[in-house]
């Protein structure tokens, strides 16, 4: 049976994730396509599956995850056990997220700065390139102009496009914090 997906109107994720070692929840498992354990999202761990549902459908809150599991896997304190790694492990990855956040700020300012003054001292020359009226002066001072261009175009990236990326990951992580769980033996 392949994962249950289905995502609600009030924005919750439904996902039903059929293991075959609870730790395949956060490790690769290391299993085949001839195993009956394998599901089109066997090749990953289970929580790389689900934060690329998340990165899939972004304005996701909250999500219900159903875990399927061999009965000799489930132990009393197991959904206990399974929520607080699931916490541990969102916290960890949302913290890294803000880490590279904060760091790709600091360079894109510092970029946007050295480009800001690179594109006046570019476009200066550009300006005094045409007051001299040739032909090979207005080529160059057009090459000057869009040089000016270029150099602003890394801060534009990394500020809008790149920060943009590790606060999609940050919400996919926080998301994960409101994780509905249910364990449940598989059925033979």
């Amino acid at each position: 049976m392949m994962a249950g997906i289905d995502m609600k109107n009030d924005k919750t994720l439904e996902l039903t994730l059929h293991l075959k070692d609870i730790n395949h929840l956060f490790e690769e498992p290391d299993i085949t396509p001839f195993s009956d354990y394998y599901q089109p999202y066997s090749f990953k761990a289970g929580m790389d599956f689900i934060v690329g549902e998340l990165y899939a459908n972004p304005r996701t809150q909250r999500i219900r995850l159903g875990l399927v599991l061999p009965p000799d896997q489930i132990s009393p304190d197991l959904l206990e056990r399974t929520c607080g790694a699931i916490e541990k492990y969102s916290v960890a990855w949302m913290r890294d997220a803000e880490q590279d956040m904060a760091r790709l700020r600091y360079q894109g300012v510092r970029a946007a700065i050295a480009g800001g003054i690179g594109m006046l001292a570019l476009f200066s020359i550009a300006v005094w390139l045409e007051t001299l009226g040739g032909f090979v002066e207005y080529v160059l001072a057009n090459g000057f102009y869009v040089a000016g261009w270029v150099l602003l175009w890394r801060p534009i990236e990394v500020l809008i496009f790149d920060v943009w990326e590790f606060s999609l990951e940050r919400r996919s992580y926080q998301a994960l914090r409101n994780i509905e769980l249910e364990i449940q033996p598989e059925e033979k």
